[in-house]
């Protein structure tokens, strides 16, 4: 389900440790929230075959993008991020 990708990535993002997800949706939508967190320094793995693997950075732990993070059309991106940044 693509909510759930989302949600996946950034609560594996802020979480401190490992995160495993399974049953990835590879849609637009949730690559371009992959790779906004990725801008934001999280070690992300995948998505291969709907698995990905997030190396959790904590709460404190996102870094400043060195440019403008793009989300696409992902507006369940954009949302969610705003409440995260």
């Amino acid at each position: 389900d693509k909510s759930i990708s989302h949600r996946s990535i950034m609560l594996g993002a802020l979480a401190d440790g490992v995160t495993t997800v399974e049953g990835f949706l590879e849609g637009e939508d949730a690559i371009a929230t992959v790779k906004a967190f990725r801008d934001m320094g999280v070690q992300i793995d995948g998505p291969n075959e709907g698995r990905v693997t997030i190396q959790g950075v904590g709460r404190d732990g996102l870094k400043a993008p060195v440019a403008p993070l793009y989300m696409g059309n992902s507006g369940t991106s954009m949302r969610l991020m705003c409440g995260i940044l």
